[in-house]
């Protein structure tokens, strides 16, 4: 089976994570055009090429957006190619995206099927008729470093319009004896109104991402939008270390009583993040714990995975 995943991005962790699983090579296509639509037709036409070098049998495609998948369509269809949409929660809920998305799950249901993060979007592409499997981020179990003299909690943002950054803003001030890191461009507004025992690191290298997460005494990763699965909370599962998180149903369902949830509130936040850094054993080892269950469950999804694709690579063949 010859395959290959599809990523318009520079880099992304879970596009590599499916593709590992799927057992498919991972190509990121970016263009730096600065106008949308040039940067779309850059990276259709780069998809084209990347397509005719690699001759797949096998196409993972990491949605949204959804011209991604539309760009290998062509192909698709001339060599019976197998497409598989790697679904995050943008498909259905972001409105730039969402009225799309009845065409994505067509294409999907006619030339293969869909992976999802979590049980809710399973539902969803399945109503669809869409044949789907449930991949949670792939843990790669890693040990957590010594903790720096001065203890911090860690909590990755993009600053995107579900993340609710002056509720962390204002549980930093609540807890003035915790010290908040905070990942990503920050616009300067929020950063001008920061209180002193919260710092920005802006963007980071992986090396020091890596660095940072695994002297994080916890981290916090909140959204606002439901059946949203956040990479910084596959990332404390990875190292067990103590997460802090919102009790949306499809969160609650995968970290279960081995995660503190919060609202969403400043109030909370900041109650949360002393609360996990007074018994940072305790919420680690449920961590650890979560952890062994995930490894062993996600063998046997690639498992299944790679097996449904050899059977679908060898009935288009």
């Amino acid at each position: 089976m010859n395959g290959i995943s599809i990523s318009w991005y520079r880099e992304h962790r879970r596009s590599k994570e499916i593709a590992a699983v799927a057992g498919v090579d991972p190509v990121f296509i970016r263009s730096d055009q600065k106008l949308l639509p040039l940067r779309y037709l850059a990276q259709w036409r780069a998809t084209s090429q990347a397509l005719k070098a690699a001759a797949p049998s096998v196409i993972v495609v990491m949605q949204p957006p959804p011209f991604a998948v539309f760009s290998v369509l062509r192909y698709a269809r001339k060599h019976q190619a197998t497409v598989v949409g790697d679904l995050h929660s943008g498909v259905f809920f972001d409105p730039k995206w969402s009225w799309l998305a009845p065409r994505v799950l067509g294409i999907l249901r006619k030339h293969g099927g869909a992976i999802v993060p979590n049980s809710e979007l399973a539902e969803r592409s399945r109503a669809a008729g869409v044949t789907t499997f449930v991949c949670h981020g792939l843990i790669t179990p890693i040990e957590r470093a010594e903790p720096p003299a001065e203890r911090f909690v860690l909590v990755p943002l993009t600053y995107s319009r579900d993340e609710p950054v002056e509720a962390v803003l204002e549980a930093a001030r609540l807890a003035p004896d915790v010290n908040w890191v905070l990942t990503g461009k920050a616009p300067a507004a929020v950063r001008e109104s920061a209180p002193s025992n919260l710092r920005f690191c802006g963007f980071v290298s992986v090396e020091e991402y890596r660095r940072l997460r695994l002297e994080a005494s916890a981290i916090i990763a909140l959204t606002t939008q439901p059946s949203t699965m956040q990479s910084a909370g596959y990332e404390a599962v990875s190292s067990a270390t103590p997460l802090v998180t919102v009790p949306f149903a499809v969160l609650k369902d995968y970290y279960g009583e081995s995660a503190v949830y919060v609202d969403n509130s400043a109030r909370q936040i900041a109650d949360a993040a002393v609360q996990v850094l007074s018994d940072e054993a305790h919420w680690s080892a449920r961590m650890q714990e979560l952890r062994d269950q995930v490894v062993a469950d996600q063998d046997e999804v690639a498992v299944e995975i790679r097996e449904w694709l050899r059977d679908q690579v060898a009935s288009r063949g």
